[in-house]
């Protein structure tokens, strides 16, 4: 369970990045939701790591 968590988590991260690079190039023009978006990937990554922690001082 716990490698399973690790990796969800890890290849929720890069479906993260991939998606946000992909909206840099289609939205480059669009700076507000280009913003709005990097604010919402952060609070992803944030309460993604934070799990990682919390599942690694459980185990």
């Amino acid at each position: 369970l716990m490698v399973w968590l690790r990796r969800c988590t890890h290849y929720l991260f890069i479906v993260v990045v991939a998606v946000n690079s992909t909206l840099l190039t289609i939205n480059a023009g669009d700076y507000i939701f280009y913003t709005d978006w990097m604010w919402t990937s952060y609070v992803i990554f944030t309460l993604s790591q934070s799990l990682m922690l919390a599942v690694g001082a459980a185990y």
